[in-house]
């Protein structure tokens, strides 16, 4: 996996952050097996998640509300994996927060949760490693019967 451009908050995963904090051409991130690489969903760009091939994840960058679930508000400049499971499947993430998707379908979420994102029916302090959106369970199919009733998901459809 490669990685270039703006890196105050060590989000390209290069162990380094602050100055200089761009890089103008492509430099290996350290590792091996990464899998399809998922920034954070937005312009800002401020921390960056993957999923390797043997379903690890991993995250780098700011962690100001434990979007980086690793039970601290720490920043990474060099990728750090969540947790010990081998069984993620994607991930999206945002500035302040995390979702991601288990190889059995469920959901998970962690991050700030100030307007009551990470499913958990409250809206209070940040959580700093991923816990289970209550009641999901996401079933995949790679044809879905109804296109009004499922939603895409990377290549694969989810049925509402």
């Amino acid at each position: 996996m490669y990685a270039w451009g703006y890196n105050a908050n060590g989000q390209l995963g290069l162990n380094e952050s602050g100055a200089p904090d761009r890089k103008s051409s492509p430099v290996q991130v350290p590792g091996d097996s990464w899998g399809l690489f998922t920034g954070d969903g937005n312009n800002v760009g401020q921390n960056s998640y993957n999923i390797k091939m043997n379903g690890e994840l991993w995250a780098w960058g700011a962690n100001s509300v434990g979007q980086l679930g690793q039970n601290s508000v720490a920043y990474y400049s060099s990728p750090v994996q969540i947790g010990s499971d081998l069984t993620w499947s994607k991930v999206a993430g945002s500035n302040s927060f995390v979702t991601a998707i288990k190889t059995d379908g469920t959901l998970w979420a962690w991050g700030w949760q100030s307007t009551g994102n990470l499913g958990q029916n409250q809206a209070s302090q940040p959580t700093s490693s991923p816990v289970q959106i209550p009641g999901t369970c996401l079933l995949y199919t790679s044809d879905a019967a109804d296109e009004e009733d499922s939603v895409d998901l990377g290549g694969r459809r989810i049925i509402k």
